[in-house]
């Protein structure tokens, strides 16, 4: 065994107790041949996760949260595990890395007896054979009831019994359990289980399932290096093998092929039947069909391909041929399987994408005529994109494509068949759950994915028909002329598209127009033929205003009549010489009819209106109108009796925003008088007044303006952080909540979006005090209470909360860089994603309420229509035999997404730097920062108590919850991760490439409390570029990174005077060095926010890879109230070490923010620090330093621990000591263990006793050294002053214990301490990240803490 393992199981100090990271295999668990699977097994790491799948609706339906007894008791968070999902065991079966599962029934299958399996595990060169038992599942049978069921969910539960596990001398690639007749004594056939495995070397091992011994060994003839190996067959005899060469080829064979084996000393040697060619690299995944006359294979070389054994005349085989090439991917295609009958296949990719494919079974030429004829009649307009072109000369065509994983990949896949499910797992540790039945049963009417279903209808200069009105003043609408292949060049004075929108049923598009022309497009009127629906005419500007205008915003409100059974459609444009018209149709039939409009000046002629709000109530009507101009200028129209009276809109409000920029967003609440907007720059602003829409405080439409316009109660500057405020609403229709308070909510290109608690704050004026009054005033205030992220979307333009019987989602919907992406809040998954050119385009979004034809049920769709070289491109979430309905229709709903996540979602890419947040006894709380730029909060909570009757059980921890707190700018990749506390306030610093240092601020609530990622964190405040250094040589700099940093906090306290309470201002100082050799410390104060250049820190000569940090405490100086001495250790990769004392330059900064002279502006270069090291360690190292960590033994005494890539451990003891004027630092003593690990040393940690350390070896090393304090102790004794004492031996005396752990490229180590036992031993936590994260548990025998 491992010494990790054999470590653990002989009762060492270390345990593994959970692992966070890439899922590696699936496996699903069936207790009925015909029925759906119940159960599914996940690889984790090194442990293996069950999971019940709980069927009590619809597969994706939402139903109540449930909470496992997993979930962390008293830590204050929720289980998020979907209802569908139930966790059942975590274990860990390997030292290595699982990589497959073999899983056969052993029991019958009786409502009254646990179901037993028999599992197979395999991962790297190891094989675990074990037996699993699961009791009281929700999905047997006689459980029908909901009493029995929670009976059941009570009294269920899985355990595992190891039976063997076995080292082999190759990886293993696949294996599996077949059954071989054995004669006994009396001549009497029994059945043998053997458990069959394909090796690496292209070889097949026969082993007992008793014992794992060996009984039989074959080699392919073919030797060479496999990536992949499948095996089918239920005995020897009938045993099939694929091997996937390194030569970009499939070898099939059978091991007991006798006309092509041989024998040569104790090996078996048989040769390949067939050679399978055709892909052009190297072979990732094979798997057989379900009846053996199949292969499905995936390559590097982004390719699928299926493979038939092809029958002849008199139904015997001939051989194997490729029967299609599934091109589509654009990365490599990792994991690939078919349905049962053969008719799909699915795959997944590298380009984290999941592809449905339909292979075509006719020959080659027929095959390329069959696919133009099966799918080019849904192509309504077009059908010249690339990728359909590409898909006529294809063998199989993609009906499906579904997106939602993140990271660098998707790695495995399992399809149930008999509940039409797809999972699919990946580097970003999510299982999600693909409900595919309708791709699967429309597959010929619908053979586009979701995101492509777009068809494109042309505008390009039509001409009309003279306008003729009818005798209610109503225009008739001209149909436009087609489209002449003579046409004119593109320029000015063309028409072209301003700006659109979608009505609420997605059916019909407004298109607003430069030359002042209002049109509507029944999106859903086309012949059956497929020809192009026809642009109408509704309304043009030259009727009512004498010069030409282009229309510059256009503004859709739809109220439902209900008693007349129609639809009110109003529509709103203004443009650019101030006006604005208000047009109002009906629509039935697809067609619009004008029944009424008003056109007026709404703002100076000079003023262009820029955009308009609708403001609607209760009644069939739109209460009121709000235009803005560029200015930052609001003005409320009412439009109660406007079309009654037949007279214009009046004006009744007047706003004026401080800033003069646009307003982008506008929302009111007409229940308090209140209106809440957002501009270009991120600031929002809270507007009251005494009656918004009073007909008695309304203007006569001709005055140009107020005399003093109302100016906001309440001005949140960079709610946004400088990014355009893109959406503002009132949550829950401006009803107030708890406390009388109004919920807000707001979104922005900064892609976040934003919650804001609007209450009334009651303050008695003094006036009436001194009157003896008891009235008081109330005052409005917006105060922001959270704030979330959206995932991929980088500028989000809105978000959209729908409810339905199953509950709500919550759906964002913006822009990454040039794609729409549509995002689920509520289960963290993408849903759309086309490529239109970004946001600057006119573009229009909808979410929709969809029917299917023939079924009395809706679901919810969206509609995406974007302008591009004069074409309206249209995307919908479903084919054209759905048709869109109002949002009107009294229907039950459904919100039927394609995916659900079962699984924490986490980073999908390495992780550099972890620390631990917040412990307790069975609860972690984790902040990880990982190369795809986002910081996460990961809840990790105990899911396995340890039996006091069993002492080789032990606690196993398995995440619950992880969530993005922060994203680097740029999408920068997160190198280093802090958290700094102090007495008032906690800030977390993230830095990483092109030199972005970025940190987050709260208050917290208290200082001995911990709550974690709680609480209310100011939005990421980014260091300005002006003050980062770059660079020290001559040459051009290309590589720009933070590659350490450590932080701390600075308290001063100041009196205002006698009877005044002293006020506490808190400074964050952050040392950052980087890949051009520099270093440089910069601060940022807690309450203003502003950033200062401290010192620019000069030594190194190559990059800078670690910092170590120590604070020693109660050192006070007498030229200043600073209660610490600051000490920082630099290593860099030439393996030199310095060490430097910030003391001074701290002192300086924090009386600097305390009188107010730090600014917002970039500093002098007089005002900075330019410092040179107190000490320099020389040859720490034969190469770079990667890893270094400081611990305080005293006062003014420390200890330096260092990592390299020599494998070595080197310490040094330091101390402060204070000459003169100024301080010094001395080395006391210098230690070093050479071969410490058998690979570079990635990660350290010391509290002056006990020394961890951790190296891409994958172990884990522990020594117990308390001798080093007393030689310190003498050290410090015999005061050696400046003397470098030579480098000593570690003096180590105690056994080393060792583990080995499953984090591959481990690139940073984490230690806290966790509590003690009873026989007063020292718990601690390691917390290992890399290409995953593991958390190992440390018991230290008598040590101190």
């Amino acid at each position: 065994a491992a010494p990790g393992m054999h470590a653990e199981t002989s009762g060492a100090p270390m345990h593994r107790l959970g692992f966070v990271g890439d899922v590696t295999c699936l496996r699903l668990l069936y207790a009925q041949r015909d029925a759906p699977a119940f159960g599914l097994l996940l690889g984790v790491g090194p442990q293996v996760q069950l999971y019940e799948l709980r069927r009590t609706g619809h597969v994706g339906c939402d139903g109540p949260s449930e909470v496992s007894s997993c979930g962390p008791k008293n830590a204050g968070t929720q289980h998020i595990l979907p209802p569908q999902a139930h966790l059942l065991l975590v274990k860990t079966l390997l030292p290595a890395r699982v990589h497959g599962f073999e899983v056969h029934r052993s029991s019958p299958n009786r409502s009254d007896t646990p179901l037993v399996f028999t599992v197979v595990a395999w991962g790297e060169r190891w094989v675990s054979f074990s037996s699993l038992e699961v009791a009281g599942l929700v999905c047997r049978s006689g459980l029908h009831t909901q009493e029995a069921q929670a009976r059941a969910r009570t009294q269920g539960g899985a355990t595992v019994k190891d039976v063997w596990t076995r080292r082999f001398r190759h990886w293993v690639l696949d294996c599996i359990l077949i059954q071989e007749d054995e004669e006994n004594g009396n001549d009497v056939k029994s059945k043998r289980r053997l458990l069959v495995t394909g090796l690496s070397d292209n070889s097949v091992e026969v082993v007992s399932v008793l014992d794992g011994s060996l009984v039989h060994r074959v080699v392919c003839e073919e030797r060479c290096l496999l990536y992949c190996l499948a095996l089918h067959g239920t005995t020897l005899h009938n045993l099939q093998v694929a091997s996937g060469s390194i030569y970009n080829h499939v070898l099939v064979w059978n091991p007991l092929d006798v006309e092509q084996s041989r024998k040569e000393g104790d090996e078996l040697r048989v040769g390949v039947r067939h050679v399978l060619e055709g892909h052009e690299g190297s072979l990732m995944r094979l798997r057989f069909g379900a009846l053996g006359n199949s292969i499905v294979s995936a390559s590097d070389d982004r390719t699928a391909r299926v493979w038939h054994n092809i029958k002849d005349g008199q139904q015997r085989y001939t051989g194997w041929r490729c029967l299609s090439a599934l091109y589509g991917h654009t990365g490599r295609v990792w994991d690939v399987c078919e349905d049962t009958t053969g008719q799909y296949v699915f795959s997944v990719s590298e380009d984290c994408t999941v592809r449905v494919w339909k292979p075509l079974d006719a020959p080659k030429c027929e095959r390329s005529k069959h696919g133009t004829s099966a799918w080019s009649h849904l192509h309504h307009e077009i059908s010249s994109h690339p990728m359909d072109q590409e898909r006529k000369q294809m063998d199989a065509f993609c009906i499906h494509l579904y997106r939602g994983h993140q990271g660098k990949g998707i790695w495995r896949l399992a399809y149930d068949p008999h509940a039409q499910i797809l999972l699919t797992a990946g580097a970003d540790a999510s299982v999600k759950v693909w409900d595919v039945s309708h791709g699967l049963l429309d597959s010929l009417s619908a053979p586009l994915q979701p995101t492509r279903c777009r068809y494109s209808i042309a505008f390009k200069e039509p001409r009309y028909e003279e306008v003729d009105r009818g005798e209610a003043g109503q225009i008739t609408p001209a149909q436009a002329s087609e489209v002449h292949e003579t046409q004119k060049e593109y320029d000015s004075t063309c028409e072209w598209v301003r700006c659109v929108s979608l009505e609420t049923s997605g059916s019909a598009l407004w298109v607003a127009t430069n030359q002042g022309i209002l049109y509507r497009l029944h999106i859903d009127g086309k012949t059956s033929s497929g020809d192009c629906p026809q642009w109408r005419c509704v309304w043009k500007r030259s009727d009512d205003w004498p010069e030409q205008a282009p229309l510059l915003c256009l503004s859709l409100c739809e109220l439902e009549d209900k008693v007349a059974q129609q639809c009110a459609i109003f529509v709103a444009v203004g443009d650019s010489c101030g006006c604005v018209s208000i047009i109002k149709c009906v629509a039935s039939n697809g067609a619009a009819t004008l029944q009424w409009k008003s056109c007026f000046q709404a703002h100076p002629a000079a003023c262009r209106v820029l955009d308009l709000f609708w403001s609607v109530g209760q009644s069939s009507r739109p209460h009121s109108l709000v235009s803005t101009d560029r200015s930052g200028t609001l003005r409320v129209w009412n439009l109660q009796d406007a079309e009654e009276r037949q007279r214009r809109p009046a004006l009744c409000s007047e706003l004026r925003c401080p800033a003069p920029m646009r307003v982008l967003a506008v929302a009111c609440c007409s229940a308090h008088n209140l209106l809440v907007c957002g501009n270009q720059a991120g600031a929002v602003f809270l507007f009251h007044m005494e009656s918004l829409y009073s007909g008695d405080l309304a203007l006569s439409p001709t005055a140009e303006s107020f005399e003093e316009p109302t100016s906001p109660v309440l001005v949140l500057k960079r709610a946004h952080q400088g990014c355009s405020v893109t959406s503002i609403a009132f949550c829950g229709e401006g009803r107030t909540g708890s406390g009388g308070r109004l919920s807000v909510r707001s979104t922005g290109r900064d892609g976040c979006v934003r919650y804001y608690q609007c209450y009334q704050t009651v303050m008695v004026t003094a006036a009436r005090s001194s009157e003896g009054c008891n009235a008081s005033e109330g005052v409005w205030t917006l105060e922001l209470c959270r704030q979330t992220k959206t995932g991929p979307i980088s500028a989000l333009e809105r978000m959209d909360e729908v409810f339905g019987r199953n509950g709500g989602e919550r759906v964002a919907f913006g822009f990454q860089s040039a794609n729409m992406v549509a995002y689920s809040l509520s289960s963290n998954q993408e849903l759309a994603r086309i490529e239109c050119g970004g946001w600057r385009r006119p573009y229009a979004f909808k979410i929709l309420r969809l029917v299917r034809a023939g079924v009395n049920e809706t679901e919810l769709g969206f509609c995406f229509v974007y302008c591009k070289d004069r074409f309206m491109h249209f995307s919908r979430s479903h084919d054209f035999n759905w048709r869109a309905v109002s949002h009107i229709l009294d229907r039950p709903c459904t919100w039927e997404l394609p995916l659900r996540t079962m699984h924490v979602c986490f980073h999908g890419s390495e992780i550099p730097e972890s620390f631990v947040m917040k412990q307790s006894p069975n609860y972690l709380g984790v902040v990880t920062g990982g190369e795809d730029g986002s910081v996460r909060y990961t809840d990790l909570a105990q899911c396995q108590v340890p039996d006091d009757s069993d002492p080789s059980s032990r606690p196993v921890f398995a995440a619950v919850r992880s969530t993005v707190f922060g994203e680097q700018p740029e999408g920068c990749t997160v190198r280093c991760v802090r958290c700094v506390r102090s007495g008032t306030h906690d800030c977390l610093f993230s830095a990483g490439s092109k030199y972005s240092l970025v940190c987050w601020i709260r208050r917290n609530s208290g200082p001995g409390e911990n709550q974690g990622m709680d609480g209310l964190w100011d939005s990421e405040c980014a260091c300005p570029r002006g003050m980062i250094t770059i660079g020290m040589g001559d040459g051009e700099i290309t590589d720009q990174r933070f590659m350490s940093m450590q932080a701390w906090a600075e308290e001063h306290r100041t009196h205002h005077g006698d009877g005044c309470s002293a006020s506490t201002s808190t400074v964050f100082f952050v040392l950052v060095g980087s890949s051009d050799a520099s270093l440089q410390l910069l601060a940022v104060d807690a309450n203003s926010r502003i950033w200062k250049s401290v010192a620019h820190l000069t030594h190194h000569l190559a990059p800078v890879l670690s910092i170590g940090l120590v604070v020693f405490p109660h050192a006070r100086r007498a030229s200043s109230d600073q209660d610490s001495r600051v000490v920082a250790f630099s290593g860099s990769t030439d393996g030199e070490l310095a060490a430097w004392d910030l003391t001074a330059a701290a002192c300086g900064t924090v009386d600097a923010f305390c009188s107010g002279r730090c600014s917002r502006r970039l500093p002098h270069t007089d005002e900075v620090f330019h410092m040179r090291p107190s000490l320099c360690l020389r040859k720490a190292h034969q190469s770079g330093v990667n890893c270094a960590y400081a611990t305080a033994l005293n006062q003014d005494t420390c200890l330096i621990v260092t990592g390299g890539d020599d494998q070595a451990l080197h310490v040094a003891a330091c101390r402060a000591v204070q000459h003169e004027e100024s301080s010094l630092i001395v080395c006391l003593r210098r230690w070093r263990l050479p071969e410490a690990h058998n690979s570079a040393i990635k990660g350290v940690w010391t509290n002056g006793q006990l020394f961890i350390s951790a190296g891409l070896d994958q172990r884990l090393c522990c020594w117990g050294i308390p001798e080093i304090c007393e030689e310190v102790s003498r050290a410090v004794e015999e005061d050696t002053g400046d003397q470098i004492e030579p480098i000593a031996p570690l003096p180590i005396r105690s056994t080393v214990q060792v583990c080995h752990f499953q984090v591959v490229d481990v690139a940073s180590l984490d230690v806290t301490l966790a509590g003690e036992t009873d026989g007063k031993d020292t718990i601690y936590h390691v917390l290992l990240s890399g290409r995953g994260m593991q958390i190992i548990r440390y018991t230290a025998n008598q040590l101190p803490r």
